[in-house]
């Protein structure tokens, strides 16, 4: 029979790691891999920001312009960029 093990977490150190340049750089190529899955026609804008929260890293693509909200609520574009970003 196998011992019990405990685990121990460190919150520090969990956000230390999700602050860290690595995570940060990681998402943003994520974020611009998405971005560049997204179609640029009938006038659609797409947004990439990408700042530092509170606790972590953080990356967001979004719609930029009206066209670009029309084209998700009709197309669902974001979604299906999703894929570019694993």
């Amino acid at each position: 029979m196998v011992a019990a093990r405990t685990i121990k977490m460190n919150p520090k150190g969990i956000i230390e790691l999700l602050k860290s340049a690595e995570v940060q750089r990681d998402l943003e190529d994520r974020g611009t891999r998405i971005h560049a899955a997204l179609p640029t026609d009938k006038g659609a804008e797409w947004r990439l920001s990408s700042f530092m929260g509170h606790d972590r890293a953080q990356v967001v693509v979004g719609t930029g312009n009206a066209a670009s909200r029309r084209k998700q609520a009709e197309d669902n574009d974001l979604i299906r960029a999703l894929d570019r970003g694993r």
